[in-house]
């Protein structure tokens, strides 16, 4: 069970979509699940995509807060960089 991001309900993963962030800083789906990074899981209904992109929820947090840059480093570095096409 996963948390979609906009409407905040409980979902099986089989009825959302994970969305990881790039080392490139570019947010792309992850339909088999395999992309390294935290994702951020979406209910897989039009409708609410759409919500997501107007809120900018895919926008790093300390982004959307104001604070730091959607490329700040952090301590992790770019791990996992060849697992993205």
């Amino acid at each position: 069970m996963r948390r979609c991001l906009v409407t905040g309900v409980t979902h099986p993963a089989s009825e959302l979509i994970r969305f990881v962030v790039s080392p490139e800083g570019r947010v792309v789906p992850d339909v088999a699940g395999r992309l390294p990074g935290r994702g951020m899981w979406v209910q897989s209904d039009r409708a609410i995509l759409e919500r997501a992109c107007t809120r900018n929820l895919f926008r790093p947090r300390r982004a959307r807060r104001g604070g730091g840059s959607a490329r700040s480093g952090g301590a992790r570095g770019n791990t996992g960089a060849a697992a993205f096409p």
